[in-house]
């Protein structure tokens, strides 16, 4: 058994190490909606979406890890002395699958999309002046997915996510909006 593992996992590296790989990330805006128990909270913030390919099996297709980190935040002042803030941080670890526009830095491809799957780790913050405040830690499995096209040679990504939080004290789901500009001429 031992003499073929050995050569499968050599030739498994080497095949990853042979592949190119390379950086690629980009800045954005997200709009997320928290939906906990007996509430429901919107707000809107900035993100930031790095990405490594470990893996590029074409000029069209790629294998990554990465996130897609977002602060947002809201916030209201009433004119009878009330207030509300909501602040979330948004960081989902992925790996993905990559294809079409995007996927490498040498694909020719005007159009594309990709699907993440992994960990979702989410925080959010509440605090009313009248009904004092709440905050949470969500934690679950994390889906995302999107396309990528080009405007103007520049490269633009527009996914969505979902959040469903497995832990105990907090069964809460978030769900997030992305409109992503990448860094880059014809950037992946």
């Amino acid at each position: 058994m031992f003499r073929f593992i050995l050569p499968l996992v050599t030739f498994l590296l080497f095949s990853i190490s042979a592949s190119s790989q390379t950086f690629s990330h980009g800045f954005g805006g997200g709009y997320f909606l928290l939906f906990g128990e007996g509430s429901f909270l919107p707000t809107y913030g900035g993100s930031y979406a790095p990405r490594y390919n470990v893996a590029e099996m074409s000029d069209n297709s790629s294998l990554s890890v990465g996130t897609k980190l977002t602060v947002a935040f809201s916030g209201n002042f009433g004119s009878q002395g009330s207030s509300e803030f909501f602040f979330l941080v948004d960081a989902p670890l992925v790996a993905g699958l990559n294809f079409g526009a995007g996927a490498t830095a040498d694909t020719d491809k005007r159009f594309g999309g990709f699907l993440n799957a992994g960990l979702g780790l989410n925080y959010g913050t509440y605090q009313n002046t009248f009904f004092g405040g709440t905050s949470g830690f969500a934690m679950g499995p994390v889906g995302i997915l999107g396309m990528r096209f080009t405007v103007r040679e520049r490269l633009i990504g527009l996914s969505g996510s979902y959040l469903h939080s497995i832990l105990k004290n907090n069964k809460a789901k978030v769900i997030g909006l992305r409109l992503t500009y990448y860094l880059g001429s014809n950037s992946n």
